[in-house]
Parts: structure tokens; C-alpha cells; sequence
């Protein structure tokens, strides 16, 4: 997962989220605003990938720990 900002507004969205498949590094675009917190990111990620891709087993992102730690909080995805 990765964010792409930077853009031109459009349609009040900023930024992209990016979002690649490790394996057939298929990728998935999602609008976003540059300014989308942990919460925000995972609502998106659940409604437009895990909805209908299933849960990822992980998530790299070069965002700092505060927010990864938010995003899996707002998820509610725990794996042991």
C-alpha cells in the first residue's frame, strides 16, 4: 500500500491510494485525499479491497508505525 499525492483536485479527491498484489503484482487504485487519516485509509481498504478480495495476510506501508497501528485498531483485523 502506497499513496501517490501530489494531483491535481479531482472530484475533491488529492491522492491515490495504490494497492498491489505480491503475487501477480495486480494493482488497485483507490482516490483518496492526501490528508486521510488511519481511520479514513481503512474504511476505504475494507469497503473497496477486503469486501471483495478477502483480508490481506499483511500490509506494507511506508507510513509510520502510529499509523499502521490506528489502521489495524479501525480494522479489526488481529493476527496471531
Amino acid at each position: 500500500m502506497d499513496f501517490v499525492t501530489g494531483l491535481l483536485v479531482c472530484g475533491g479527491f488529492d491522492a491515490v491510494c495504490v494497492v498491489v498484489w505480491r503475487l501477480n503484482k495486480r494493482a488497485r487504485y483507490l482516490p483518496t485525499r492526501k490528508t486521510a487519516d488511519a481511520v479514513e485509509v481503512a474504511r476505504l481498504l475494507f469497503s473497496s479491497i477486503i469486501v471483495i478480495h478477502g483480508a490481506p495476510r499483511s500490509i506494507v506501508s511506508d507510513r509510520d508505525p502510529k499509523f499502521l497501528s490506528k489502521f489495524w485498531q479501525t480494522t479489526r483485523l488481529h493476527y496471531v
